[in-house]
């Protein structure tokens, strides 16, 4: 929806205008609702999810999470000869 008064405005002012929210907010939400149901047994993606953590062991941990989270590294290899 574009409205005409809000071509000269401010990203964030044309969205209080047009009563949206920004767009990492509702990207934000989808992926984390996304995450939510793939979480349910009844999920078909359910099935690729790792195993969860021995709970005994996250006990005794700072910052415990109950699936591994793997970095993996975007930064472009070197060209091979």
């Amino acid at each position: 929806m574009v409205f005409s008064c809000a071509r000269d405005m401010l990203y964030t002012s044309a969205l209080f205008v047009a009563g949206l929210e920004d767009l990492e907010s509702r990207r934000d939400l989808l992926s984390h609702n996304f995450f939510k149901s793939i979480l349910l047994s009844t999920s078909c993606l359910h099935s690729l999810l790792p195993p969860p953590h021995n709970p005994e062991l996250l006990s005794g941990l700072r910052a415990p999470s109950k699936f591994l989270i793997e970095l993996n590294n975007t930064s472009p290899s070197p060209p091979t000869p």
